[in-house]
């Protein structure tokens, strides 16, 4: 079915056919609709550039508990902002990061939910930072342990390809 956008007032319209069939008079509703939500259009992010402070800045989420003014200013003071999540060509948001790493052997990645593409594009991003600028080299995947170790014991079968499709979740 095509994505056809629906106006509030076809909405009141197929609600009152919908009370109509059913046997409520539409005349006479119990309670007025409320008309849907005006959506949001889709918000359209420059892949080819790093974005500039106008463009990283958000609305403000009326609906959200404030915070105390010293722990405001210690984010502020404290944040870094990354203004891509894909853009391959300049790391220069990133580099605040080579003295944060300066001396550590292991970087972890994580997320808050799987499968969201944010995520993964900002963690290839991040990961192609640390190869080619900082040297890391050496890349792990979460993976369930039983198909980890069922994998390890077929290896000598499996070889270097079937030991990757059989271990690694799907990345």
């Amino acid at each position: 079915m095509p994505n056809v956008p629906i106006t509030a007032r076809t909405a009141i319209a197929v609600l009152a056919l919908v009370a109509s069939a059913c046997g409520a008079d539409p005349a006479s509703p119990r309670e007025t609709p409320t008309p849907p939500p005006t959506p949001t259009p889709p918000i359209s992010i420059p892949t080819d550039r790093l974005l500039t402070d106008a463009e990283l800045v958000t609305s403000i989420d009326s609906l959200a508990p404030t915070e105390p003014d010293a722990r405001v200013a210690w984010v502020k003071g404290a944040a870094h902002p990354i203004r891509s999540l894909s853009y391959d060509g300049d790391f220069s948001d990133l580099r605040f990061l080579a003295t944060t790493l300066q001396g550590k052997r292991l970087v972890q990645l994580g997320e808050s939910g799987h499968g969201v593409s944010e995520f993964s594009l900002a963690k290839v991003r991040l990961i192609k930072f640390l190869h080619e600028e900082l040297g890391y080299d050496v890349i792990a995947f979460e993976s369930s342990l039983f198909a980890c170790w069922d994998a390890d014991a077929r290896a000598e079968s499996l070889g270097g390809a079937g030991l990757l499709a059989s271990c690694p979740f799907a990345v």
